[in-house]
């Protein structure tokens, strides 16, 4: 497994359940005891935990929350911060929900009942650019991927040349500092043409971008 920088990151667990809860931030503390990792219980702590002074590097939220869905957890911190990772870790192994917080801004969904090797090797993923999926959820993901959808509001063919070689840059794992390099373009170029894509596609994360452009064959 090729682990992220090794530089003290930190991590927000959203999570009700206190024995997962501190579960999963012995797990990640075991692994990258450097990390200084933050917990909520609710959709409302996790809020008033990111609107603090406090910067985080990572968001790990559950579906289940007690006050609110975790999609709309997911959704406003990806509105606030849309550059910040957020992985959901869940009980909830369904097709829908996986498919609504990608398009809430999640780059990743992990089951709890994943091997802790397996959860630790999907907050290195995130952290390194890629989109984890639990592999209980692979099925539906070529599911999701093999099922065109041929309605107008999600056609493509308004992307530049430019805007789909960046996507294609991104749907690798590559991050935006990464794209601009093998580009040969500024960052905020990048940054353009990813927001760009987001308004023409209608997708709101990185993931739901890569998922509608291979759906249409573009990369």
């Amino acid at each position: 497994m090729n682990s992220p920088d090794q530089s003290a990151l930190k991590l927000l667990v959203v999570e009700d359940n206190p024995v997962f809860r501190e579960s999963l931030v012995r797990l990640i503390c075991g692994h990258h005891p450097q990390w200084q990792v933050e917990t909520a219980e609710s959709g409302k702590d996790a809020f008033a935990q990111l609107n603090s002074a406090q910067r985080f590097d990572l968001v790990l939220v559950d579906i289940g929350l007690p006050d609110m869905d975790g999609i709309q957890v997911i959704r406003k911190a990806h509105t606030q911060l849309p550059d910040l990772p957020i992985i959901v870790i869940t009980v909830v192994a369904d097709e829908r929900k996986l498919l609504n917080a990608i398009r809430a801004g999640a780059q990743g969904y992990l089951l709890k009942s994943d091997e802790g090797p397996a959860i630790l090797h999907g907050i290195d993923q995130v952290l390194t650019g890629t989109y984890p999926i639990s592999p209980k959820l692979a099925r539906s993901m070529f599911k999701l991927l093999g099922s065109p959808t041929h309605s107008s509001d999600e056609d493509p063919s308004g992307l530049t040349p430019r805007e789909i070689e960046s996507l294609r840059y991104l749907a690798q794992g590559l991050t935006y500092t990464e794209v601009a390099k093998a580009m040969g373009v500024a960052l905020s170029t990048v940054q353009t043409n990813v927001r760009n894509i987001y308004r023409k596609l209608e997708a709101s994360s990185k993931v739901e971008a890569v998922l509608k452009a291979q759906d249409a064959g573009l990369i």
